[in-house]
């Protein structure tokens, strides 16, 4: 039994790398696979694919393999998620006939959800966004990791604070609720309290409202690359503990200026399984 449906998951699915704790329970759609940017230091879940979106027939089949995999067990679902990293990199032209794919094959769900990316995200403007509201779209997830410039080039992901925060405008302009991603204990003891300092003073310029999140993730190094990377500028790598303690303290001072039903919660991608 568990061989045969290891074979028919392969059949519908890549592997499914991660989901915000929020949307373990969703539906996942991959209308996108891998990573269009793909070169973060910390990050190697779509080092395995090559970053493509997928035609509008191949959609369409998708969807009917995931409608049969599933079969009643799809009741249990919450919400749709379209994956993979960041699915909205789609050109609103192309990604507008595709949400009506997604609706029509799965009217029982009202709400979508997805990853997004600064990157790609800024071409969207707060009109797009009010029409993926209107199609059905309910929370963006970005991954923003710090605020600190320096700590953000050591991670090889250079997002200008400035970007950030007008993405941000756009996405609740258009009415759609945003979860913001930072990671606690990034660069270390070296770079916490600087990464604390700006990270905070980034947020502190984004209108979050009610439904939107924060979230900390503690972090884990899932390219081993990191830890050369750390070592060859001098710096100590902090071990789970400090870790730990470096999120809560970045929880703590979070939820210390986010508006009032604005959540803080740690994100532990160790928790995921889908």
């Amino acid at each position: 039994m568990g061989g045969s449906y290891c074979i028919m998951w392969n059949r519908v699915y890549l592997p499914i790398s991660i989901l915000p704790p929020d949307q373990y329970l969703a539906l996942v759609l991959q209308i996108t696979e891998g990573c269009n940017f793909n070169q973060c230091l910390f990050c190697n879940f779509y080092r395995d694919r090559p970053f493509r979106i997928k035609t509008p027939d191949e959609i369409e089949h998708h969807a009917v393999a995931v409608r049969r995999f599933f079969g009643e067990g799809i009741k249990l679902r919450k919400s749709i998620f379209l994956a993979d990293a960041n699915a909205l990199v789609i050109p609103q032209k192309k990604l507008m006939p595709i949400l009506r794919t997604v609706s029509q094959s799965f009217p029982e769900f009202r709400n979508i959800y997805s990853f997004i990316d600064v990157f790609t995200g800024i071409n969207k403007t707060e009109k797009n966004f009010s029409h993926l509201r209107k199609m059905g779209v309910r929370r963006v997830y970005l991954g923003v990791e710090s605020g600190n410039p320096e700590l953000l080039t050591l991670l090889r992901k250079p997002q200008p604070a400035a970007k950030v925060i007008e993405l941000s405008k756009r996405i609740k302009g258009g009415g759609i609720a945003l979860a913001l991603i930072f990671l606690g204990g990034a660069g270390g003891k070296t770079f916490h309290p600087r990464h604390l300092r700006d990270s905070i003073g980034l947020i502190e310029q984004i209108p979050l409202t009610d439904n939107d999140l924060v979230y900390v993730s503690e972090f884990y190094e899932t390219n081993p690359e990191y830890g050369s990377v750390l070592r060859n500028h001098g710096i100590p790598s902090p071990n789970r503990v400090e870790t730990r303690r470096m999120a809560k303290e970045f929880v703590s001072a979070a939820r210390r200026v986010v508006p009032k039903g604005v959540q803080v919660p740690i994100y532990d991608i160790q928790q995921f399984f889908y």
